[in-house]
């Protein structure tokens, strides 16, 4: 190799480095700062929540729980999440519910009216406006949130009646806005259900007050939805089909709007007054 060849490799091999310049030492990581983090004790956490609650996505469960932690998410928040961490059904789920109550428990005991509406409130943030309203009536006594505290018993009782609400209610909700009519309008859902029929003429917006169904026609659309989550073996729908007539046949007239219907059905799925608190007067109220 002559010594044009050697100079033109030499100017290749420095442009090579600049362009790739070496990577930089890595940062000595001091153990002690991260022990003393408690780091170690939320990963714990975490990863016993996924064991224990199996999240469709744990990396993005385990992210959103960190998150929550080192951002200083305040009580509520952090309750609500324990609360979500799986369906109302799982046995994991009192577990997590305790966890949740401790987390807005008072020294003395009990967690205050203020906290627990508020936890309330994030469970039915996705109700109708009208339903939200009426359900956090009888959840948090209104607007006051200076009442006498809520025990174990009647929190527990209250979220399991918001997250079964919610669960059954949207299949209700689906099927209402499928055969509502406006009032005045023929009876949807009416016809033979044939090939022919264009089922999106009768869809309409659910959470509309101005649309009903005749109490025949929902009756005869809990009848269906119930027969297909009972397909899947879920026997739980069975009861709430059954209080949903209940409800159905006590509310006067034959047309009955979604926000009356779904109003009625939480009253009669609300939890009774804690004996504690004397009966009547309690955070279990009767809907006004």
């Amino acid at each position: 190799m002559d010594a044009a060849t050697r100079r033109a490799a030499a100017a290749d091999a420095t442009a090579a480095s600049r362009a790739h310049p070496h990577p930089a030492p890595p940062i000595a990581l001091d153990v002690a700062a991260f022990d003393r983090s408690s780091l170690t004790v939320y990963l714990n956490d975490a990863l016993t929540l996924v064991f224990e609650n199996r999240p469709e996505d744990p990396i993005a469960f385990c992210a959103d729980y960190l998150r929550r932690v080192l951002s200083g998410a305040g009580p509520v928040p952090r309750a609500y999440q324990f609360l979500t961490l799986c369906p109302h059904h799982r046995t994991a789920f009192i577990d997590n519910a305790v966890v949740a109550f401790g987390v807005l428990e008072k020294e003395r005991g009990g967690v205050s009216a203020g906290d627990a509406k508020a936890v309330m409130q994030m469970l039915c943030a996705d109700f109708p406006r009208e339903v939200a309203v009426a359900v956090l009536r009888a959840l948090g006594r209104g607007d006051d949130d200076d009442a006498e505290d809520v025990d174990f018993f009647e929190f527990l009782g209250g979220v399991r009646a918001c997250l079964a609400f919610e669960e059954a209610l949207g299949e209700v909700e689906r099927a209402f806005a499928m055969y509502g009519a406006a009032d005045g309008d023929d009876a949807a859902g009416g016809g033979d259900g044939g090939e022919n029929e264009n089922e999106n003429e009768n869809v309409v917006d659910a959470r509309d007050d101005s649309r009903t169904v005749p109490k025949s026609t929902l009756r005869d659309v809990l009848r269906r939805v119930g027969e297909d989550v009972g397909k899947r073996g879920d026997k739980r729908w069975d009861d709430f089909r059954a209080l949903s007539t209940r409800v159905v046949d006590a509310i006067p007239g034959t047309r009955v709007t979604f926000s009356r219907f779904a109003t009625a059905v939480f009253r009669a799925m609300a939890p009774s007054p804690s004996p504690a608190s004397g009966g009547g007067g309690g955070v279990w109220d009767a809907l006004a």
